[in-house]
């Protein structure tokens, strides 16, 4: 088969440049996921700018479940002192923040893509990835029931996440800056007022911890900490884990009565990469196989839209010029700049917390930084 444009990775960033070029121009899109769309979405907390970008989409607010974006009432911090702060993210401070369902709201993407004309293949990974004599890319692929077979495309992005496994493949590797990982489960939500309570984040010795509110009665609780620190404590047990929960002063008592929903934490990826390679022709990269921030910016699910927006537009844009091969290097160059400025912001951030001058997790966090290249399999592997 032959497509314009084919979209490694199913997330937001991935459905939102997918919608895009389906909606402002006539070039064909194919998207490629090896998971069936069902994995466990972690709710993520967005400003309400969200809306400009899905109006962009030709979405609005109303084509989506009236659960999917629960107003965030309460947004607090327990950041540099014992004082509770009302925050929004590291850099905004917009009245109206949501708790959005990043179930609900990635499928309702792809539902789209699929209604608007693109071809969707789930559960279907990729073996090799050629460019040829003309730049345009020979992908070899497998599903999970079907088998073997090509797809022919111009133009390749890569959507495919933080690791960025789709660019591992064809020889880019991300820049590293730290080791954060998320240790946390789902608790259940019970009790008065319990959808419209938002977020709280406290700082701890090791890390700080985030809990949030979610759609169906549930409560994400997540510590945040350094995949040594997670090894050496064995904090993806079930019994390290709530003995550091029951030594905060404010989590502990959002899920005291609450039932955890799952056996032992899960362990995932959040640290801060940078992809700054230069990266082959006709070919880009978008949302967290980009730029993968901390999740104390709230920054991901925006970047991935106005990234794929950026990308989508180029797109457009040079196939309306009928010139040579695809230039990104102007949005290399704005990627590069957002980088600097987040990193700046982030640093700031962490350097407001003072005490814990022994704790190893606030020291790197307090010293310049370095791009850390090490073993993604070591996070995988907790």
């Amino acid at each position: 088969m032959e497509k314009d444009v084919i979209v490694i990775g199913g997330g937001p960033s991935g459905a939102a440049l997918s919608l895009s070029l389906l909606t402002h121009s006539s070039l064909s899109v194919g998207l490629i996921d090896r998971s069936d769309f069902m994995d466990t979405k972690i709710g993520e907390h967005v400003s309400s700018s969200i809306f400009d970008f899905l109006k962009h989409l030709s979405m609005d607010k109303a084509d989506f479940s009236a659960d999917c974006f629960l107003p965030a009432y309460e947004s607090v911090a327990y950041w540099g002192d014992d004082l509770p702060r009302s925050v929004h993210t590291i850099d905004t401070f917009e009245s109206a923040s949501y708790q959005i369902n990043r179930e609900q709201f990635d499928l309702r993407l792809l539902e789209e893509v699929a209604e608007r004309g693109g071809d969707i293949f789930p559960r279907t990974t990729l073996a090799s990835a050629d460019q040829q004599s003309d730049h345009s890319w020979l992908l070899s692929l497998k599903h999970a029931e079907h088998g073997a077979f090509e797809l022919k495309c111009k133009y390749l992005i890569d959507a495919s996440g933080r690791k960025a496994p789709f660019g591992r493949k064809i020889g880019l590797s991300p820049n590293r800056l730290d080791q954060l990982v998320g240790v946390g489960t789902f608790f259940e939500n019970q009790g008065e007022n319990a959808e419209s309570r938002g977020q709280l984040i406290e700082t701890v010795e090791h890390g700080w911890w985030y809990s949030a509110s979610l759609p169906n009665n549930l409560r994400v609780v997540t510590l945040f900490t350094d995949s040594d620190i997670v090894s050496a404590m064995k904090l993806n047990t079930r019994e390290q884990w709530n003995a550091l929960l029951n030594e905060t002063k404010h989590i502990k008592y959002e899920v005291h009565q609450h039932a955890m929903q799952e056996a032992k934490p899960w362990v995932r990826d959040a640290g801060t990469y940078f992809h700054a390679e230069s990266s082959p022709v006709n070919f880009a990269a978008i949302g967290d196989a980009a730029i993968s921030f901390d999740p104390i910016s709230s920054m991901g699910i925006g970047f991935a839209l106005s990234s794929a927006c950026h990308v989508a537009y180029l797109i457009a844009s040079h196939e309306d010029s009928s010139q040579g091969v695809l230039d990104i290097s102007q949005y290399q160059k704005d990627l590069q700049e957002h980088f600097n400025k987040y990193l700046d912001v982030r640093n700031k951030y962490y350097e407001r917390e003072k005490r814990w001058s022994d704790s190893l997790f606030w020291q790197r966090r307090q010293q310049k930084q370095e791009a850390i290249q090490e073993p993604l399999e070591a996070i995988s592997n907790l």
